[in-house]
């Protein structure tokens, strides 16, 4: 069972101070991930909210995850693998397809039960707190000073599609090479509607 919970902030260097003054202890330093989420073409996988994952940052990672009751808890699966290549192509030939690319920096810290992980992504920052069970997260997170109903209750790739249709987007995955395309005043507007998204589901 995974527990986790995240949070949006506008930017992370002050969460990052407040991690280490509180005693974190980095795990993984700030690292480039391409995630790509694997789906049948019915869409069979999304629909039960379940999630087939390969990751690539510093390792490469398998990964299956199914939720439970509630959107901070899951089951999860987690396999290292040795070559990304070739377990892209053992995925397609079991009849998967790689449905969506996103991105993301992530920077990583130990903290008491929990780790916290400190993610950037094209279009926002974000805060993730996971430990062993679902009280270690909330206590975790009311120590850094977090609402427990300001969390996040979305995935990345779903706050993404939102913005997708919102802005009329004209591609499909989440990567910063795409979102650097984009002018400066529609990356302000996709900055704003996201503020406002978040807000709305607190």
């Amino acid at each position: 069972m995974e527990y986790e919970a995240k949070f949006q902030l506008p930017h992370l260097a002050e969460i990052r101070k407040r991690v280490i003054t509180q005693g974190g202890r980095l795990v993984q330093p700030r690292l480039l991930e391409r995630n790509l989420r694997f789906d049948d073409r019915e869409g069979t996988l999304t629909a039960s909210h379940q999630v087939l994952r390969l990751r690539q940052d510093r390792d490469v990672t398998l990964t299956y995850k199914r939720g439970v009751e509630r959107f901070e808890s899951r089951i999860e699966i987690e396999l290292e693998i040795d070559d990304f290549h070739k377990a892209h192509a053992l995925l397609e030939a079991l009849g998967y397809v790689a449905m969506h690319e996103y991105e993301k920096y992530r920077e990583t810290f130990k903290l008491g039960p929990a780790h916290i992980m400190l993610d950037e992504l094209p279009f926002g920052s974000y805060v993730e707190i996971e430990a062993g069970s679902l009280e270690a997260v909330q206590k975790t997170a009311a120590e850094l000073g977090f609402e427990w109903e300001q969390r996040v209750q979305t995935t990345y790739l779903e706050i993404f599609q939102r913005l997708r249709q919102s802005f009329q987007l004209d591609f499909e995955d989440a990567t910063f090479s795409h979102f650097d395309q984009l002018n400066p005043e529609k990356r302000s507007q996709i900055g704003a509607s996201l503020n406002e998204y978040h807000s709305q589901l607190e």
